[in-house]
């Protein structure tokens, strides 16, 4: 409480002793130091948070470097398994052509 000799002053105005005045003006002083932020403590909380929310931003952009990194190579790796198979299932239509004309040439000839 930053008025405590007007609150003494108020509380005498309306009958109560000095001295209980006095008391009761130091009791609310400890409330209010003990239990409430002063705007130094919430500066403090502000720049910490401050802080903390940086470090946390550099912390998402790393991981999420991290996982853009892997994702291309998962995705690099499935661009040759679908090659590898384009090209293995072409091969096979190519032999599977091949045995239907040959297939056909014989029955031809018959």
């Amino acid at each position: 409480m930053h008025d405590t000799l007007t609150y003494v002053k108020k509380l005498e105005a309306v009958g109560v002793s000095r001295k209980q005045a006095e008391a009761q003006v130091e009791i609310m002083s400890q409330i209010v130091d003990s239990n409430f932020a002063t705007k130094q403590d919430l500066k403090d909380l502000a720049g910490a948070n401050k802080q903390d929310l940086k470090e946390l931003g550099a912390e998402l952009r790393t991981e999420m470097g991290e996982l853009r990194s892997e994702l291309r190579t998962e995705m690099g790796g499935l661009r040759l398994e679908i090659k590898d198979s384009t090209i293995k299932y072409g091969k096979m239509l190519a032999a599977a052509v091949g045995i239907i004309i040959a297939a056909m040439g014989f029955m031809l000839k018959l």
